[in-house]
């Protein structure tokens, strides 16, 4: 888990706040190239364990790795069913703007997607 922002910050306006999220994937030949990951949000004082109560989802994050290149992904020959296994590691940017979040999917250098989201 990765914090963003602490209690008590104020959301930027005239200079955007950028985080990284770092995901990695795992997908067999067949699979569609589709990866999930939550954006999380917590109201206390001190940032929670990982298994504390009241951690709350802000939102999804679906991620269509479907047009990214096949020679991007690594390999894996020996899946837990001995089936071929493909591996995505890429990241997700976010940048907090007042209170749009703006978040682009990066392999290396290069964006595959972005969507942009007012966070109410």
């Amino acid at each position: 888990m990765k914090w963003l922002l602490s209690k008590g910050d104020a959301l930027p306006i005239s200079a955007p706040k950028k985080g990284v999220i770092e995901v990695s994937d795992t997908f067999t030949k067949d699979e569609p190239r589709i990866s999930h990951a939550t954006l999380w949000a917590w109201d206390g004082d001190e940032q929670p364990r990982r298994d504390a109560d009241g951690p709350y989802k802000v939102c999804n994050l679906r991620a269509d790795l479907s047009e990214v290149p096949p020679e991007k992904f690594g390999r894996d020959e020996k899946g837990a069913a001995g089936e071929d296994i493909d591996i995505a590691t890429f990241e997700i940017e976010v940048t907090i703007e007042g209170s749009v979040l703006h978040f682009r999917l990066l392999f290396g250098d290069k964006e595959y997607g972005s969507v942009k989201e007012e966070y109410a």
